[in-house]
């Protein structure tokens, strides 16, 4: 006589759903833990392997952590480190939006014009051309200025870049609308 199935493995994962809908906060504690501490991560390259660790204080409790951040004020938001190469620590941390997130990558081109920070898509909107256009025509030898300023028409002759008449700075910096 054989027994009946146990249904323990389903009611754990029904219990394990539960908790975590309740405290996402403490999910997205564990996936800071994990991708920063555990070798065998996917994202230990991206985190524990450039330096980027947790706090002592954070690392051993949860409750530490939760008394900084606070309950998510929104679904969908997440931890995001204020400075990129920073360790997740007070101070460092802030819940963002994923698009917040991704204009706070490493991989983004931070350019400098007249004094003048901006990313690279900002500035391309500003002007009108695509960043992969302004990309290759500094991969060609231009600079990132005359690269932006060029405008969208910009053309090659006989492998020397025509740059417009209106070129440099003709547009003063303060009347750029971003959206």
């Amino acid at each position: 006589m054989s027994a009946a199935p146990s249904r323990q493995p389903e009611r754990q994962r029904e219990y394990s759903r539960k908790y975590h809908q309740q405290w996402p906060e403490k999910q997205i504690w564990r996936g800071i833990k994990y991708r920063c501490l555990n070798p065998r991560s996917t994202s230990f390259r991206y985190y524990g392997a450039r330096g980027i660790t947790i706090c002592e204080e954070w690392k051993n409790s949860f409750q530490a952590f939760f008394s900084h951040v606070g309950r998510r004020p929104v679904p969908g938001l997440t931890i995001e480190r204020i400075d990129n190469n920073g360790h997740y620590e007070p101070g460092n941390v802030k819940w963002g939006t994923r698009r917040e997130q991704a204009r706070n990558s490493r991989r983004n081109v931070q350019i400098t014009i007249a004094g003048e920070t901006r990313l690279l898509i900002d500035w391309a909107r500003a002007f009108g051309i695509d960043q992969s256009k302004i990309q290759k025509r500094v991969g060609r030898g231009l600079t990132w200025e005359d690269a932006i300023f060029a405008g969208p028409k910009f053309r090659w002759y006989n492998g020397s870049p025509l740059i417009r008449s209106d070129h440099p700075l003709s547009i003063p910096l303060g009347e750029l609308v971003i959206d």
